[in-house]
């Protein structure tokens, strides 16, 4: 747990060896800026608990790189250490995206889930491991060089067009900036792997390469809809946002199928969900870690610029903010910047570290009831998958399901544990549970099955109807929808719910669900027949062919 790393070094500095570092860095200011617009932020969230592991997560990103400052102020071979645990990372990357492709089981996709953001992870520390050759001896560069053939092999077998891209440009700008002749031979190996397994390759074959796709390795149609959705959301709290972390709870509700947790853009993350002053200082710590590179005539300063303008590129099109193998580039990056100076006989600068450590003691605590809660997810998704009930009774009493109170596929843990209760028909705990699980996350559709399940098991017929008809314009499962709406009606004798429904069933241009509705209509145990009829014959003349709408108009004609 990086928190309590954190916290150990944090009490180490401060207790044990009694320093005390304030930190004069407009950097560190515009961090804890964010940090604070984003506990604003929290005001207007829809899931106040997801916000606050949200803001734990930022919190932990700020900490650590207040550790990693002091850390490359105070000892000189820090930075060092800081560039070889990249080059292991960056080796193991490597190596299990080759052994992934060949032996590994499809689909493939590398360390991550997916291969945009596993491209991006392996080609953003590539700049600050090359820079690592200067602490080697001359034999031991020849590792570095290996590596970098094993980078360029695992970003053409991932087949992410923009990391491509990327890969080649930074070559030609490292090339030109060392006139290294191994530069240009690497450039031209890239190429020649690219053209040779272009044939085989599946992603790059279907998809042009052209401008308008350069950037977009998934869905361009997903991706814009993604963007449209959140510049939509911002505007519902375009000063404040709409609370860190809501994102992937509402995001539930767009209509594309498609769930995405982040909106694949970190800047618009930060826009819909800290609003303009969050977003203004995500942008503000972007342009003045870009002014601090460029300022900085060193040796250092290309390879923190090309790593800078890879990570740059990965936010436009992906969430390496939110991703622990990309944020540790990052924070690297920060750190590097970030100056400390030691406290000069003022009581205020000394109150930065103490309340940092009564933080980070906050921080293991969540982080703590986080790792609980993934083990306890993992058996409930366990039970759901196999459609057994293993967990005792005793124990799902005893879990605290309000913090966190979503699972990591933003289901609520109520909602799970509800199921469990339905099964032992303990209608009234499950139904405080599910109550609980649409006001955590009242965009998903699985919470409300349960909440229509209960309903129908203890008969409540009509207010079931209440439930299910609001899914029968949202849902993607519409036949197991209207056939329980259509059995209720009949079962009551509902005609006018029928007769009131039938715009819907009509704009959906579904001949099978059109014959379903006549079907059941005419099964109803009184019915308004001229009301019947004038239905059906619309239906007949748009479907002239459908036998089954003309034996239906005949049986009651």
């Amino acid at each position: 747990m990086v928190s309590l790393v954190n916290l150990l070094f944090i009490f180490n500095h401060l207790i044990i060896k009694r320093q005390s570092y304030y930190f004069n860095s407009r950097l560190l200011t515009l961090f804890l800026s964010l940090l604070i617009f984003s506990i604003i932020s929290t005001y207007y969230s829809i899931n106040i608990t997801e916000s606050i592991i949200s803001l734990n997560k930022l919190f932990i990103i700020i900490s650590t790189i207040v550790c990693c400052s002091i850390c490359i102020e105070k000892e000189n071979k820090v930075f060092e250490i800081l560039l070889k645990i990249l080059f292991l990372s960056l080796a193991f990357e490597c190596i299990f995206t080759i052994v992934d492709f060949f032996y590994g089981s499809y689909p493939f996709t590398g360390v991550s889930m997916n291969r945009n953001i596993s491209s991006f992870s392996i080609l953003i520390k590539l700049p600050l491991v090359i820079y690592y050759k200067d602490f080697l001896k001359k034999r031991d560069k020849l590792y570095i060089h290996f590596l970098e053939i094993l980078t360029i092999l695992s970003i053409v077998l991932l087949e992410s067009r923009a990391a491509l891209f990327c890969l080649i440009f930074f070559y030609i700008f490292y090339l030109v900036y060392s006139k290294s002749l191994s530069s240009m031979l690497k450039i031209i190996f890239a190429l020649v792997l690219i053209i040779f397994y272009f044939p085989s390759s599946t992603i790059l074959k279907n998809n042009s390469i052209g401008v308008e796709n350069i950037f977009t390795d998934e869905s361009l149609n997903f991706r814009l809809e993604f963007y449209d959705y959140a510049i939509n959301f911002f505007q519902n709290s375009p000063i404040f946002g709409n609370g860190i972390g809501t994102w992937k709870i509402i995001s539930s509700n767009i209509t594309s199928g498609q769930v995405p947790y982040y909106v694949h853009n970190d800047f618009l993350q930060f826009l819909t969900e800290t609003g303009l002053l969050g977003f203004l200082c995500y942008l503000a710590i972007f342009i003045y870690i870009l002014f601090s590179i460029l300022k900085n005539k060193g040796a250092m300063s290309f390879y923190l610029l090309c790593a800078f303008a890879i990570f740059l590129i990965d936010s436009l099109i992906n969430f390496p903010f939110h991703r622990p193998q990309e944020i540790i580039l990052f924070i690297v990056i920060v750190s590097t910047i970030m100056k400390s100076k030691k406290v000069v006989g003022k009581f205020q600068n000394k109150l930065f570290l103490p309340i940092l450590l009564i933080l980070l003691i906050i921080s293991v605590y969540v982080n703590a009831k986080q790792i609980n809660a993934s083990k306890f997810e993992n058996q409930l998704l366990n039970d759901l998958n196999n459609s057994s009930f293993t967990i005792s009774q005793e124990k799902l009493n005893e879990y605290d399901y309000t913090f966190p109170n979503l699972t990591s596929n933003t289901i609520p843990f109520s909602s799970y544990l509800a199921r469990y209760y339905l099964n032992n028909e303990d209608f009234e705990n499950a139904d405080l549970l599910i109550k609980y699980g649409i006001d955590s996350n009242p965009f998903l559709s699985y919470t409300q099955d349960l909440k229509l399940q209960s309903l129908l098991m203890q008969n409540k017929f009509i207010k079931a109807l209440s439930v299910v008809k609001p899914m029968l314009r949202n849902s993607r499962n519409l036949e197991l929808y209207f056939d329980i709406f259509f059995t209720i009606c009949l079962s009551l004798n509902l005609e006018k719910e029928l007769i009131n429904i039938y715009p819907l069933i009509n704009d959906l241009n579904n001949e099978l669900l059109i014959v379903t509705f006549f079907k059941n209509y005419i099964e109803l145990q009184q019915y308004d027949k001229e009301i019947f009829k004038d239905l059906i014959t619309k239906e007949i003349i748009n479907y002239p062919d459908n036998d089954d709408l003309n034996q239906l108009y005949n049986k009651v004609k």
